[in-house]
């Protein structure tokens, strides 16, 4: 039998180099949540900037004799009153986020 000296026990092996990769993982995880976060927000910024120009330009634009749609319209369907800004707004971040997803990468959507 053998000693080695050069060995390290295993208890204080396992508890600085697991401590040492589990920030390290923490540390990516934000990162890449925070790259996901930045990318949500940034397309829910463009949805919104895109609905105003929407119902403020294009509307008036297409049809000059109604004038602007105001941004607290509502929209009747079935029973429910919804916000038109809302309603157009989904749709819209939904597409953004492709996009945006694809520049950024940020793997919201698999490739």
């Amino acid at each position: 039998m053998t000693f080695n000296a050069n060995v390290t026990p295993p208890a204080a092996e396992a508890g600085s180099t697991e401590q040492g990769n589990i920030f390290s993982r923490v540390r990516a995880w934000v990162a890449s949540e925070s790259r996901r976060l930045l990318a949500w927000v940034l397309s829910a910024v463009l949805a919104l900037a895109t609905s105003i120009f929407i119902l403020q330009v294009v509307v008036v634009a297409i049809w000059p004799n109604n004038g602007a749609i105001r941004l607290d319209s509502q929209v009747q369907i079935s029973f429910l009153n919804i916000n038109l800004l809302a309603l157009l707004m989904i749709p819209m971040t939904l597409f953004f986020v492709i996009w945006v997803d694809y520049f950024l990468h940020t793997k919201i959507l698999n490739d």
